[in-house]
């Protein structure tokens, strides 16, 4: 994943394994629901994150002109 400053990263592409049983199960939710899976995953991580309260702190220094190492 490509990060800039915060919340200027590229979409992510994450594999999630799940039980035979499972994915059965999620994939019955989506249809009759009428999600796409991917999209439902994405908004379930996201409202779990908001729900901890979970929030990256930007970097103080960056661009050209910060002192120090970068990546």
């Amino acid at each position: 994943m490509k990060t800039g400053r915060l919340g200027n990263a590229s979409p992510a592409k994450i594999s999630v394994l799940l039980p035979a049983d499972e994915a059965v199960r999620f994939e019955a939710y989506c249809e009759k629901r009428g999600h796409k899976k991917s999209t439902l995953i994405a908004r379930l991580v996201r409202e779990h994150l908001d729900r901890e309260q979970f929030a990256m702190q930007a970097e103080l220094f960056c661009g050209e002109g910060a002192k120090g190492k970068g990546p």
